[in-house]
């Protein structure tokens, strides 16, 4: 059963006009991504684009809040970064025209049939043997099961933003299109009340066939 939700866009705006720099801080590049047409997904404050700005790629970037795309837009500074308002499930953009799409920490805010709206559109929009590159927690992770369980393994914090934690090869079986060619784990182990506890993630690339 799924539970009623507020809209997304409604708990995002509200996310980063009550604290812009939520997620503050410089993300990583768990991928080596070649030079070419880069779409990062839910670029949310920017700390994505930093990164991909320091590997030499000038992204263009989609959020589905426009407070969002504020704070991604100071964080990122003078330079050639295009902004924009846009929905994953419904993407502004002409077919198979992006050589690769980033999607870190955005597929786990989507109900299922969000998910599944949104892969297509990312194929759609991607030319053949480009390459997908998507990190999402995993089932494995310290903060899997809390909250109220809105559909199966997606949990809702109070806050109004929804977390779905995937198992091995769910994502594999969302993107059918796409031909796997890395996954792996990243955990982060830390200590809380001084009990060991993980973050856990699934990263994957994948080729568009």
């Amino acid at each position: 059963m799924t539970i009623a939700l507020s809209s997304d866009k409604d708990v995002w705006e509200s996310q980063y006009l009550k604290k812009g720099e939520v997620w503050r801080g410089r993300s990583d590049l768990p991928f080596k991504i070649p030079k070419g047409r880069v779409l990062e997904l839910g670029c949310g404050n920017g700390k994505t684009v930093d990164a991909l700005r320091s590997a030499g790629i000038e992204p263009i970037c989609i959020d589905i809040s426009r407070n969002a795309l504020t704070e991604c837009a100071k964080a990122a500074g003078p330079g050639a970064i295009v902004l924009v308002e846009a929905d994953v499930t419904s993407l502004p953009f002409a077919d198979g025209i992006f050589d690769s799409v980033v999607c870190f920490h955005l597929l786990e805010h989507l109900l299922i049939g969000e998910r599944k709206k949104a892969s297509m559109e990312i194929a759609r929009v991607m030319r053949k043997g480009g390459r997908l590159y998507v990190q999402s927690f995993s089932v494995k992770d310290m903060r899997y099961g809390k909250g109220t369980e809105v559909e199966d393994d997606t949990y809702e914090r109070g806050d109004g933003v929804r977390y779905h934690y995937f198992l091995d090869g769910e994502l594999e079986e969302l993107f059918d299109g796409f031909v796997p060619k890395e996954m792996k784990h990243k955990v982060l182990k830390k200590r809380y009340d001084g009990r060991p506890i993980a973050r856990d993630m699934l990263q994957l690339e994948m080729e568009r066939r």
